[in-house]
């Protein structure tokens, strides 16, 4: 049987800033013996005070605990009250650990154990650090898949194979996981079947993380001899999309299937009847398509004193034709620096359809004819920013009043007309 094996590069702005690739963080209360055969011979002082022991309160009187390979000599009588030790001891062994390092557990208040006799010193860590990953990623040792399975994983999807060389979702999850914090953004440049997106949205059903992705893809062109040209799907992108519909209603399945006794009963003693109970979230599977186009904003070809009369007819509105009041909005967004992952809702407001963005973060109506009684009703809700089309007002005092009504009923809404 051969052997494959891929590199993967990785990179940063700054080494020295960035975290370092993580396989999760240590187990809390796990054990890091003290002692470690064939290290060499030593002597470690463990002050009073420092040790915390699982047995009665007695007086220890200095032995030889040694045990087939395990070297261990108490060379002192121990009193322990209360499970700690009243005084100073030393132990001669081979020990994983320094008296150095033994001297900062104990400045730390870290947690060491003797369980019983003979002693057999154990360090207790709480601190939750990262446990850094190895260089070499395989299946054995870190559950990674393989590309083989990534093939598997189209085929559960689609029940067919739409890509060449597809990425294993198992495999990024992992290394979203060693870089990620729960709310991070994870951008691909290269979206290709859209593996990245499924990882995180697996990721988050995991972990409860509340990660955001940004996946990028030229709208390449599928073979027309290629199954997921035959399968409808006439781009790459489309592929990615389709692909990110099919395992968001799966990873949500799964979620329900994973809570769906989770609530607990009345009896609970972890939710007593006093407590409202809050079920978890479930994973966030939507997502919003966007793509790049030139400005909405008609281009300008003549200066000033180059119109004619009858030019200036055709700049009458400054948007170019054929674009939708969504087109107009996400351009605002943009321009605005304001979230395009943000909520959106759509009212109506009389006649005339306004977007709200995160409830009232910005309102926006690029509707025609709009009056004195639509901007009252609208500035009611006292947006923070609201836009506005130039043609879109009723008339010329219209716009002017627009103005005036906003700073007597919501002074603080910053206004923009396009």
């Amino acid at each position: 049987m051969g052997t494959v094996t891929d590199y993967i590069v990785a990179y940063a702005r700054s080494r020295q800033s960035s975290p370092p690739f993580a396989a999760g963080t240590v187990e809390d209360g796990k054990k890091y013996p003290f002692n470690n055969a064939g290290n060499s011979k030593s002597i470690l002082r463990f002050p009073s005070g420092s040790v915390q022991f699982a047995c009665a309160d007695q007086t220890i009187k200095a032995q030889d605990m040694s045990e087939g390979n395990i070297v261990t000599k108490l060379l002192d009588d121990v009193v322990i009250k209360a499970g700690k030790n009243v005084n100073e001891f030393s132990l001669l062994g081979e020990w994983r650990y320094s008296q150095a390092k033994l001297d900062e557990f104990v400045k730390n208040g870290d947690e060491i154990l003797i369980s019983k006799v003979p002693f057999r010193p154990n360090y207790i860590n709480r601190s939750g650090a990262i446990k850094k990953t190895s260089n070499f990623l395989s299946y054995r040792t870190n559950g990674v898949p393989t590309n083989e399975d990534a093939t598997e994983e189209i085929r559960d999807l689609f029940g067919k194979d739409l890509m060449s060389y597809p990425k294993p979702t198992g495999l990024l999850k992992f290394l979203t996981r060693a870089v990620t914090s729960n709310d991070d953004l994870v951008v691909d440049f290269f979206a290709g079947s859209a593996t990245t997106a499924d990882a995180v949205m697996r990721l988050n059903k995991e972990d409860g993380g509340r990660r955001r992705y940004i996946m990028i893809q030229l709208p390449e062109p599928c073979d027309e001899s290629s199954e997921a040209f035959k399968y409808g799907l006439s781009t790459i992108a489309e592929v990615g999309k389709e692909r990110i519909r099919r395992a968001g209603k799966k990873i949500l399945e799964e979620w329900q299937v994973m809570h769906a006794n989770e609530k607990p009963e009345q009896s609970d003693l972890l939710y007593p009847p006093s407590m409202n109970y809050e079920p978890p979230s479930p994973p966030d599977i939507g997502f919003r398509v966007l793509k790049v186009d030139s400005s909405n904003m008609a281009d300008v070809y003549y200066q000033p004193d180059e119109l004619t009369q009858d030019a200036l007819a055709l700049q009458v509105d400054n948007l170019k034709p054929g674009r939708k009041p969504e087109d107009l909005l996400f351009q605002v967004l943009l321009d605005w620096g304001v979230d395009l992952a943000l909520p959106i809702t759509e009212e109506k407001i009389f006649k005339s359809r306004v977007f709200f963005v995160a409830e009232n973060a910005l309102a926006a109506c690029f509707d025609p004819g709009l009056d004195e009684a639509f901007v009252k009703e609208l500035a009611k809700r006292q947006p923070l920013r609201a836009v506005f089309r130039d043609s879109g007002y009723a008339s010329d005092a219209v716009k002017i009043n627009f103005e005036q009504i906003f700073k007597a009923l919501s002074p603080h809404t910053e206004l923009k007309t396009i």
